[in-house]
């Protein structure tokens, strides 16, 4: 298990879902807010991502 893991340019989030099996904490970073809202939606679906 790694610790922290930091993903640029992480998109719509198909690698950041794979990442979260190896990793206890990921900070996910795109140049795209839209494509960060989608990522967010993506991991937490039921969640209020305002974050």
């Amino acid at each position: 298990m790694v610790d922290d893991i930091l993903e640029l340019a992480c998109g719509t989030g198909i690698w950041t879902q794979e990442l979260l099996i190896i990793v206890k904490k990921i900070t996910a970073i795109d140049a795209s807010e839209e494509v960060i809202v989608i990522n967010r939606s993506q991991l937490f679906p039921l969640s209020n991502n305002d974050q």
